[in-house]
């Protein structure tokens, strides 16, 4: 790798007592990403701890997945990245052998960071849990954006109206 993405990495790393964490573009899935020209000028995300990887340690083996050991998706530190097969990958996440259910029932919080208590969760009768504190924002959203909706889609309708009726005069 070049010296420039070196100094790029060095720029988005926060290096704590264990994890280097990754402070620059992340990811949906949390990973840390960065912008990296190709050949032929083709720009491409590419997983900032695989740069790293490779930057300290060479190419990543064929066939294998960079597994972070610590958990951390947004770790970079070389140290705590290892080279394994996908199936291991999979094997070794601590999602394997929760049930779905039991998975989304661990959570303490909803996506937007309100806690699920008795008084702020409503159960479906799916037994899906919602937060209320964004059910009555999606809501509140929902009444007001149709209703602007509503209000610009009447006047229209009564300008159109009111055309008509001069034109037939």
């Amino acid at each position: 790798m070049t010296n420039s993405i070196n100094t790029r990495l060095e720029k988005y790393i926060v290096r704590t007592a264990s994890c280097w964490l990754w402070v620059g573009c992340k990811n949906a899935a949390g990973y840390g990403v960065l912008s990296v020209t190709l050949s032929k000028g083709y720009k491409r995300m590419i997983g900032a701890h695989r740069i790293m990887w490779q930057t300290v340690n060479g190419s990543i083996p064929e066939g294998l997945v960079l597994d972070h050991v610590c958990r951390n998706r947004g770790c970079v530190n070389p140290a705590h990245l290892e080279p394994v097969t996908q199936a291991e990958n999979i094997r070794r996440s601590p999602l394997v052998g929760l049930e779905r259910r039991e998975f989304h029932r661990a959570k303490t919080h909803c996506p937007s960071g309100h806690e699920y208590t008795d008084d702020n969760t409503r159960v479906t009768k799916s037994g899906q849990r919602v937060c209320r504190a964004c059910d009555r924002m999606r809501n509140y959203a929902r009444y007001y954006n149709d209703h602007a909706y509503r209000e610009k889609n009447l006047a229209r309708r009564r300008a159109a109206h009111k055309r008509k009726q001069r034109r037939e005069l």
